[in-house]
């Protein structure tokens, strides 16, 4: 009878843990849910102003003139 019942405290124990390490991953998992969401809604927030970037650099490169970067682009030209 003592073999038996330390057998199923056992069991409980192991199903305890078992369970804790599954909350511990579902609490993880909707964690990483929410952090891409709030990536996607960041990077759906800043497209527009990062497609101008993009479109001034490529101006930039192509022509050389770099008066065409203004303080709109979100960065200062590097001092020399």
């Amino acid at each position: 009878m003592i073999v038996f019942a330390v057998m199923v405290a056992l069991g409980v124990e192991e199903w305890r843990t078992e369970q804790g390490l599954e909350d511990f991953a579902d609490r993880v998992r909707w964690s990483v849910v929410a952090e891409l969401e709030a990536n996607l809604d960041e990077l759906q927030s800043t497209a527009p102003s990062l497609a101008a970037t993009q479109t001034t650099l490529g101006q930039v490169v192509a022509t050389g003139e770099l008066a065409l970067l203004t303080n709109d682009v979100g960065f200062g030209l590097p001092e020399i």
